[in-house]
């Protein structure tokens, strides 16, 4: 993968971590020094080829003295020594950055991450940029890779923690694909979509009779997913009076159907996905600690986009192209100050987001014509292209941002449904959204569907 293009690029804002603990170490994850590792405490190290350096380096990209470390208060201080090739944090050129435990750098093909004394997770650097569905080049994605890796193949319970359109629904289908499973049903149940009266039902399932307007038997998730993998989305939204009754069948092993009156067994690995936080939502007293703890057994964190912003130009790259051929027209041009733009984005929607703006973008723009920052909708290119004299001062500032929301809302739902054909199941198979939630925003405004 290139390096970016840095003469537009701005370094990004690391967010606030805690002081490095004694003990704290730098590991070199990938290039030729891979496992090399050097303690830090109160000194200043230098990192490059030469061998006088504190920590050594064989990398030929590597200038002979390229980093100069130091542990401050802040975290730790690290400057580029003027080196040849650049050193990048996020995929920002850096002359002078303080990153915090967990962070990590690039010179040349070299990695280097901040390790706490109390460091559990593997270090293991996947070596690819795709794992599965999943796309990325940065060091957090290619850690999270590897530990995807390692815990497929179990059969113990895995709970996905990540903010929203980060892709935890992608990480748990790559977490069933390289399981022994693989070949067994993939079956998905988003919890936020269903009610509190009803979630027995789509869990277990029930018999006929079991309720008034239960005219036949109907299975559940966990019949549906047999012995394969049951990935339940939005696990936090599970009500409280619903929670005991999922312990019970997890801690027994099996379930009874609403209405029923004999167990059936679960056969069926449970994935779970939250954008919570349950341990914050167990010590405020609405999520059982217990189960908790049962869904917890293993754990895959995916890191906000914001953090990899060396994956942004990767990910729109590849949105664009996909897009594009699923409309059957050539690929626009993604200029480089466009993609700069959107590199710098916060993007708080996560991958979804960006997917979802670019595919919006290749819908409106004219064939042949390249990107542009007012059709992505982007702050920036959108000043660029009406000039701050379009923008009415007069309107209040939050019924400005309303309107322009649904706009953006009423022309991304209507791209949507035209590319659906009006199908409006599809539609929100491909927006990653619930069909009660895109049914909300055609109603809103009034979008015509087939359904």
């Amino acid at each position: 993968m290139s390096e970016p293009d840095v003469s537009t690029e701005k370094v990004p804002d690391v967010e606030a971590h805690a002081p490095l603990l004694p003990g704290s170490k730098l590991v070199v994850v990938t290039g030729p020094d891979k496992g090399r590792e050097l303690l830090l405490g109160d000194a200043v190290y230098r990192v490059g080829k030469l061998e006088s350096c504190d920590l050594p380096l064989t990398d030929a990209t590597v200038s002979r003295q390229h980093l100069e470390l130091e542990v401050v208060a802040e975290g730790l201080r690290v400057r580029d020594l003027g080196s040849k090739n650049g050193s990048y944090y996020q995929g920002a050129r850096f002359a002078t950055i303080v990153i915090g435990t967990g962070a990590g750098v690039k010179l040349g093909v070299t990695e280097l991450l901040v390790v706490g004394p109390d460091e559990k997770l593997p270090l293991e650097v996947w070596e690819g940029e795709q794992f599965g569905g999943l796309l990325g080049a940065s060091l957090a994605m290619r850690r999270l890779f590897a530990v995807i890796a390692k815990v497929a193949p179990s059969g113990a319970p895995v709970l996905i923690r990540g903010e929203t359109g980060t892709g935890k629904e992608l990480v748990a289908s790559a977490i069933h694909a390289n399981s022994p499973r693989a070949s067994k049903p993939f079956v998905v149940g988003d919890l936020a979509s269903i009610t509190g009266t009803l979630i027995d039902s789509e869990l277990f399932g029930h018999v006929r009779g079991a309720f008034t307007g239960a005219d036949r038997d109907r299975s559940g998730l966990f019949a549906e997913a047999k012995d394969g993998t049951l990935f339940l989305d939005e696990i936090g939204e599970l009500e409280l009076a619903g929670q005991p009754r999922l312990l019970r069948a997890l801690d027994q092993k099996a379930y009874r159907p609403v209405g029923g009156s004999t167990y059936r067994p679960i056969e069926a690995r449970l994935v779970a996905a939250t954008n919570r936080d349950l341990q914050a939502e167990v010590a405020a007293g609405r999520f059982r600690e217990d189960l908790y703890h049962r869904l917890a057994v293993l754990c895959v964190e995916i890191p906000p986009l914001r953090m990899r912003r060396d994956d942004i130009r990767l990910l729109a790259r590849h949105f664009v192209e996909k897009a594009a051929t699923e409309l059957g027209i050539p690929v626009p041009e993604l200029p480089p100050a466009v993609l700069a733009v959107i590199a710098q984005h916060d993007w708080p929607g996560n991958v979804r987001q960006l997917r979802n703006v670019l595919e919006r973008a290749v819908t409106l723009t004219p064939e042949g014509q390249p990107l542009d920052g007012a059709t992505l909708g982007l702050v920036q290119g959108a000043t660029d292209a009406r000039g701050a004299a379009d923008i009415d001062v007069s309107v209040p500032f939050h019924d400005a941002k309303h309107r322009l929301i649904d706009a953006w809302e009423r022309d991304y739902v209507t791209a949507l449904i035209a590319k659906a054909n009006g199908n409006v199941s599809l539609a929100a198979r491909n927006a990653g959204m619930s069909r009660m939630s895109l049914y909300h925003l055609i109603k809103k405004h009034r979008v015509p569907s087939t359904d």
